[in-house]
């Protein structure tokens, strides 16, 4: 399919021109970028020697009553009903497209798609039309489902015949449809040729698989806030968490980190979903059009929906919101959800999905479809809708992976320079300052009362960007190693926020740019957690400046400049908390319940690790700005962990009441910016890593001892130290110790390690302790 259209942003070069080598043989290509072109308002495929969406329309001369133009939508009925209360404010505007359709046949016609255009100048009811294929194998039940919307009202139903039989039958039938003329091509592939094209004119679509129920009209059922509204794959879920989870693992061998956190949300099923006729929708449709397999197309949609950009890989930067599951939902679920309410069932998990769809007809499928049905259930077949059941796993299970394929051979050949894209064009960036406007904004400045930030700025930014850590007087020490990274690493457009004038005055005695920006953590607390959560407050200032960031704790040691590796097309880019390929760039997860039939026995999940909180570039867009009001909102009325918020805020899709805040992500290279468990886990345990890779930075963010792996860290990158790094146990403490164990589950034995341990006996004896600055750990009385 020749892709649309919307344009590609340019990578910013380097700021140190790096050569550029081929692409290991060992890294996976993904799909070729789609290229978009914006030199018309139309938005419509090129010429090229991809596929061809052509066809023609075809409607009896007593034609169905078509609606035409604008029309009233039908109201609502029930729990079902879209709510307008977003309680959290709203997302990302929508980049809709001219209704071309109706405005430019002649350029329709110039691409090929004057019979589809002029499909949907007869069929589309609010510039919408619901799509199903037609082709030879699901014959049997396009019947029921035709019946089904004319039973549900929706008048605005386009069927797509990919094939002489389909055309056949639904002349026979006298049902107005459009023939794709593209011999051969699989029905899962068709689906999004035709969804790409009808999106290109103006018009959006809700895709539907022939096996789809509709019990009333889905049209009344959309909020239209979002790119992309599909259906889960599961129902399983409670309400609240179907938009996504923190899943907890608990890796006992790191000792004082062993509990991490990873971001999961339950898979979406393109059996039923609407996209909008955005720049982002058509983008993401072409994709898909052009998987020369049709079984990746499932996964690949998922991918590009759930997780973020990562080294070559692109997304479109669709906004997504996932349909009320107990209101579209597999049939599956009947007895488990309150389906009495449900607008839309899908079949697919019944054993004959054509008895199944028949029995919920009010009066059958019709006489004149009934007898074509007759005629054709003894020569078609329907396909098997069953498949083989995925290996499911524990949530736990991934901290076995080691799976560092992909990253690996991209830094060894590469190193951590920035990789031509692939994939679909990201979205453009809406930039809360203009680019061709002042920087700083002084009047922005002065009406926001920021008027000191602005002054720091205009000294140290290079192309309104910063390198920005906040501190508090209770690290100092710290903050000094920090400073040294900073300026080995040759970083000159850098400043700390100093939280109190202590800090300010420590920044100014060893000559380092600061503004003071005096804040108190919802707890009152100064401790690292309590401040940690203050930064989105601070970001918030920064990005209503219109000056992007990237954020670093302290507890980080910068061996090189983090701009010349940065790719500039998300919202926000972020190291990860993940240390392979699976862990980092998300993987699918499978969990179980055989009570269920398939598809849908299996709960399929996608999962990445937590983006850390600790560093990430967030560019200045009114996205991010909305992300920040957002959590800085959080931070001051939730007890809640900075890390999480933010990991939420990102990955979550909208649903129901809650809508995302609409940014774009990536995920930096785990092995450029590593963090310490990579770091001293995988990294120095790999020759070939350990010894040939230049790291951006390292994060000691999963052990205790901070900055005395600073000092290690700076010695081996900075200060020619091989192997300083090396006595340093890959959990807690140093080589020499022992590596943490499960703790027994036997109260005895418990008992008899603490009356045989000495230290054990005089903590007892004390009863009360000092831990960490805590005061007090104390023992009770057993």
């Amino acid at each position: 399919t020749q892709p649309l259209i919307v344009p590609e942003q340019t990578l910013r070069k380097p700021q140190q021109p790096a050569e550029m080598l081929n692409a290991a043989a060992t890294i996976p290509t993904p799909p070729a970028p789609v290229k978009v072109s914006t030199g018309l308002s139309v938005q419509m495929p090129a010429s090229g020697g991809a596929l061809r969406g052509k066809g023609t329309f075809w409607s009896p001369e007593a034609a169905l009553e078509m609606p035409t133009g604008q029309h009233k939508r039908p109201e609502p009925q029930g729990r079902c009903s879209p709510t307008q209360n977003v309680p959290l404010g709203p997302g990302r505007p929508l980049n809709r497209l001219p209704n071309v359709y109706k405005t430019d046949i002649a350029s329709c016609e110039g691409h090929g798609l004057g019979g589809l255009c002029n499909a949907l100048q007869k069929i589309a009811a609010n510039d919408e039309v619901l799509v199903v294929m037609g082709s030879e194998n699901v014959l049997p039940v396009l019947g029921p489902f035709i019946e089904a919307t004319r039973q549900a009202s929706i008048t605005n139903l386009l069927v797509v015949a990919l094939d002489m039989e389909s055309q056949s039958f639904l002349e026979s039938a006298g049902l107005a449809h459009y023939r794709l003329d593209l011999p051969g091509i699989d029905p899962n592939t068709a689906k999004w040729v035709v969804a790409r094209d009808i999106l290109s004119v103006g018009c959006a679509v809700l895709l539907a698989d022939p096996t789809m129920f509709f019990k009333q009209n889905a049209f009344a059922y959309l909020y239209r806030d979002s790119d992309v509204e599909t259906m889960s794959l599961s129902s399983r879920e409670p309400d609240g968490v179907i938009k996504g989870k923190v899943v907890g693992i608990d890796d006992a061998a790191m000792g004082w980190s062993r509990y991490a956190q990873t971001m999961s949300v339950n898979m979406a099923s393109s059996s039923l979903v609407f996209l909008q006729s955005t720049v982002e929708a058509i983008n993401l449709g072409a994709t898909l059009a052009e998987l020369k397999d049709p079984h990746l197309i499932e996964e690949t949609f998922n991918e590009h929906l759930f997780l973020p950009a990562s080294d070559q890989r692109s997304r479109p930067g669709v906004s997504t919101r996932v349909m009320m599951v107990q209101c579209f939902c597999y049939s599956a679920f009947s007895q488990t959800q309150l389906t009495q309410g449900a607008v839309a069932i899908n079949m697919a998990s019944e054993e004959d999905p054509l008895a199944a769809m028949s029995a919920k007809l009010s009066g059958g499928v019709g006489t004149k479809i009934k007898g074509l049905l007759g005629r054709l259930r003894n020569k078609f077949a329907l396909p098997s809708y069953g498949q083989q059941s995925p290996h499911t796993t524990s949530m736990n299970e991934i901290i076995a992976s080691k799976d560092m394929a992909v990253g690996k051979a991209l830094v060894m050949q590469h190193g951590c320079d920035v990789q031509p894209r692939q994939g679909p064009p990201p979205r453009a960036m809406n930039w809360q300052i203009p680019l061709s406007e002042e920087f700083p904004p002084r009047s922005v400045c002065q009406s926001a009362g920021l008027e000191g930030l602005c002054d720091v700025l205009t000294k140290v930014h290079i192309d309104r960007e910063v390198l920005v850590a906040v501190s508090n007087k209770n690290i100092f020490h710290m903050l000094n190693l920090y400073f040294e990274g900073v300026r080995m690493a040759n970083v000159s457009n850098v400043l700390i926020v100093a939280l109190d004038e202590e800090t300010g005055a420590f920044c100014r005695k060893n000559n380092f740019p600061y503004w003071v920006r005096t804040l108190t953590s919802r707890s009152g607390s100064t401790d690292n957690h309590a401040t940690s959560g203050l930064k989105f407050q601070i970001l918030r200032d920064f990005m209503s400046v219109g000056a992007s960031v990237v954020l670093s704790d302290v507890d980080i040691v910068w061996v090189q400049s983090p701009f010349p590796y940065l790719y500039r097309d998300a919202d926000v880019e972020g190291m990860t908390d993940g240390w392979d390929d699976p862990t980092a760039y998300g993987w699918e997860w499978v969990s179980g319940d055989t009570r269920f039939p398939p598809p849908v026995e299996v709960q399929r999940n996608m999962r990445l690790s937590a983006r850390n909180s600790g560093l990430f570039f967030l560019q200045a867009t009114q996205e991010s700005l909305r992300m920040m009001e957002r959590l800085a909102h959080r931070m001051a009325t939730q007890d809640v962990w900075d890390q999480t918020a933010y990991n939420e805020e990102q990955f979550y899709v909208s649903y129901g009441n809650y809508r995302n805040p609409g940014v774009t992500q990536r995920v930096m290279n785990y092995l450029c910016f590593l963090n310490s468990k990579a770091l001293f886990r995988f990294v120095r345990e790999d020759p070939e890593l350990y010894e040939g890779l230049r790291p951006v930075s390292a994060h000691v963010n999963y052990h205790p001892e901070k900055p005395q792996r600073m000092v290690d860290i700076l010695a081996q990158y900075h200060h020619n130290k091989p192997h300083a790094i090396d006595k340093w146990h890959w959990g807690v403490g140093l080589k020499i110790a022992t590596e943490c164990s499960k703790r027994s589950t036997s109260a005895s034995e418990r008992a008899q390690r603490i009356t045989h341990s000495a230290i054990a006996q005089r903590m007892v004896l004390a009863r009360k302790m000092v831990w960490g600055g805590i005061k007090y750990v104390e023992f009770l009385p057993h």
